[in-house]
């Protein structure tokens, strides 16, 4: 019994892994230095204008807009992906790079986004914080069902132009789950670094190497990025060590998570009822980068767990039931507690900021 509940454990790590695998205007008019005043990206805590003026500042060019988590491990990864596949394969007269990093996980913030631009470090690409969702808000129509748009990838052909609503993309891909998104756009690592260069060819422009990047080269792209954010985050050293327990779980392994700071994820073929009230778990022993990773794949175990986020930042796992179920608080911290950690209910103040947000 216990061999089979620790191989099914093991097919759910393999299967979050991989889809974890799932003021500008002048910049971006002329000369397009990447991040920009006092060292701050450009916040759009106030207004999305920014963003649009410097997105139509650039109409005359191939774009390629991606807006990503800082904190989510898939969005990251898709990051890296832009800049591989577009950054590192066009030069900045054929097209612009935008990256809107959205607040979407608990973690996530002016201060993680900050530390997740470090992986770009051209000129053509110009990088926004959008704390209140704004441009995921905008995208959000013909991209999701419910929940604003995010690890999400578009690209546009030279001409187009954010008027009253965002423009229709040449092409988009996406790393989402439980959301309605369509699944035939799903792209994954390289698969998406190479979607991208495919239609940024179709709209014209010329890439610099002759062939799209490769898994080997995709992943040590991967790692490097996330070393330096790690860096930035002054998070390496004993600090990047696993706990015991993390360590043994994950010895066969490559973590992709970049900070210890928390995840989302969907299970495959659930629909989360967002709608619904969550069960909140405060818990306790979340001690090293891959624990929320661990947490996660235990509550995993319960069959109605339908979506999962794990702030490990205040300590709250949060717990969604597919639509039409409800979940049973008490299986849940059975399932954390068999994942060695102590958990109990939450108090109804230790509400996650990501679902105010939702």
């Amino acid at each position: 019994m216990r061999a089979a509940k620790l191989g099914r454990a093991s097919g759910l790590i393999r299967l979050f892994l991989a889809s974890a695998f799932l003021t500008c205007f002048a910049g971006c008019a002329t000369n397009r230095e990447p991040i920009l005043a006092d060292g701050h990206l450009i916040s759009l805590e106030k207004s999305i204008k920014p963003f649009i003026d410097c997105f139509n500042a650039a109409a005359d060019q191939r774009r390629v807009l991606a807006v990503v988590s800082p904190t989510c491990g898939a969005c990251v990864a898709g990051a890296v992906a832009v800049k591989r596949g577009v950054v590192q394969e066009f030069s900045d007269r054929d097209v612009l790079t935008v990256i809107v990093w959205i607040d979407m996980l608990p973690s996530d913030n002016q201060k993680t986004a900050e530390a997740a631009s470090v992986i770009f470090d051209k000129g053509h690409v110009v990088q926004f914080h959008d704390p209140n969702q704004r441009v995921g808000k905008a995208l959000a129509r013909g991209i999701v069902s419910n929940g604003p748009a995010w690890d999400t990838y578009l690209t546009y052909s030279p001409g187009s132009r954010w008027e009253d609503r965002p423009p229709e993309p040449f092409d988009w891909s996406h790393q989402l789950g439980g959301q309605g998104a369509d699944t035939r756009r799903y792209r994954a690592r390289e698969h998406l670094a190479a979607a991208m260069r495919e239609a940024l060819i179709h709209l014209g422009a010329t890439p610099l190497t002759a062939n799209p990047p490769g898994a080997p080269e995709f992943n040590e792209a991967l790692g490097t990025a996330i070393a330096k954010i790690r860096g930035q985050s002054q998070q390496a050293g004993a600090e990047d060590e696993l706990c015991p327990q993390c360590a043994r779980q994950f010895k066969d392994m490559a973590c992709p998570l970049p900070q210890g700071t928390g995840l989302s994820i969907t299970r495959p073929g659930l629909t989360p009822n967002l709608k619904a009230k969550p069960i909140r778990l405060r818990v306790e022993g979340l001690v090293c980068r891959s624990c929320p990773l661990r947490l996660a794949t235990g509550l995993a175990l319960v069959p109605k767990a339908a979506r999962i986020d794990v702030d490990a930042v205040n300590s709250i796992a949060t717990i969604w039931p597919p639509l039409g179920s409800e979940l049973d608080p008490t299986v849940l911290i059975g399932a954390a507690k068999a994942a060695g950690f102590d958990a109990v209910l939450a108090r109804e103040s230790e509400q996650p900021a990501s679902e105010k947000k939702e």
